[in-house]
């Protein structure tokens, strides 16, 4: 009798595991939710994407601007996929490219007034 009552008690209540995996995907889902409404807003209120606001809110932190490799490194994506919002950003005058003096391989990006007005830490 005894094992018929803990084999029911078991089917009652799930494994920890599997307790542990319904937390995770809880949280997964309410993670996607929260950003899906930050890059609503966004879009709506800046007119910027969530990978352009990460880059303005990485020059916002350097005045004296980052190279392409910095930026990379510190938003742990690729040169290639900083390079494609940092054309976007440019040809909305949010940032500028220049080549420093002491190594014209190097390119610096810094923010505009336009992009430290409207980027993320500007207010209405």
């Amino acid at each position: 009798m005894t094992v018929v009552v803990k084999s029911k008690a078991r089917q009652a209540t799930p494994s920890l595991s599997k307790q542990r995996l319904r937390l995770w995907v809880r949280i997964l889902r309410a993670a996607r939710a929260i950003e899906a409404e930050v890059r609503e807003r966004l879009r709506v209120q800046f007119d910027v994407t969530l990978p352009q606001f990460d880059v303005m809110a990485a020059l916002e932190r350097k005045p004296d601007g980052m190279t392409m490799t910095e930026l990379s490194r510190f938003l742990m994506v690729s040169n290639g996929n900083v390079t494609g919002i940092i054309d976007r950003l440019v040809a909305d005058r949010m940032v500028v490219r220049q080549a420093p003096a002491d190594d014209r391989r190097a390119i610096i990006v810094r923010l505009t007034p336009r992009g430290g007005r409207t980027g993320p830490t500007a207010t209405g």
